[in-house]
């Protein structure tokens, strides 16, 4: 199977498109983080491959990786694959699937003998390899703290075997530690950002678009 630019067909809108424009309208504040977003798939030969956003539980990361994925929705070329840590068992070959699904769905490609198996693995190489000569291809992790079991894994087997195409942006409430940082490679390879909470103004605007706008309320 070959996968072309044409193979990514212009989707007819529903309700997923009407709640992007909706949480595009209500989006504020974090444009540092959007710019390190626009920078790092900008350069896509970069020295840096992994990008981990990280602050506590509440302060938006979920709402920014999806503000991530609207940007790219623009740009036939490139595949926003979002996956959330707690939407699956945590196993390499149920994380295989998942990537399989998502991917077969962004490229309108489906082959229904998916089952979870060690070929699953060798499948979902195989199409990122495939879609990886034709698409610039973004893996997102969210809630990657609850990866902890499959840290190793993902690190010393999932992400050496990805294509020089494909990036990873990976979103969790602490930073990265232990051989992430401790490997002159890994450090090399990985920027971390911190989340700050909003400030005022912007808690101001966020209030005001959850319709509350009464100063003493505020």
């Amino acid at each position: 199977m070959h996968f072309s630019k044409s193979d990514k067909e212009t989707p007819v809108e529903g309700l997923d498109t009407h709640m992007m424009m909706i949480e595009n309208d209500v989006f504020i504040g974090r444009n540092q983080e959007i710019e390190e977003f626009k920078e790092f798939i900008a350069n896509n030969k970069a020295n840096k491959r992994i990008l981990h956003f990280y602050g506590t539980g509440g302060v938006g990361k979920t709402f920014l990786l999806q503000a991530f994925h609207r940007l790219t929705k623009a740009n036939a070329d490139t595949i926003y694959l979002h996956l959330d840590s707690e939407d699956f068992f945590q196993s390499p070959s149920v994380l295989a699937g998942q990537i399989i699904t998502m991917l077969e769905a962004a490229i309108n490609y489906s082959n229904k003998c998916v089952s979870f198996s060690p070929t699953t693995m060798n499948h979902c190489f195989r199409l990122l390899r495939q879609a990886a000569e034709t698409h610039r291809i973004i893996v997102a992790v969210d809630t990657y703290e609850k990866m902890e079991n499959l840290d190793r894994w993902f690190r010393e087997f999932f992400l050496r075997q990805l294509p020089g195409n494909i990036s990873v942006i990976l979103a969790g409430r602490q930073s990265l530690t232990g051989p992430w940082i401790e490997s002159p490679s890994w450090r090399k390879l990985t920027k971390q950002v911190e989340i700050s909470s909003f400030d005022e103004e912007q808690t101001r605007e966020y209030l005001f678009n959850a319709g509350i706008s009464r100063e003493d309320t505020m």
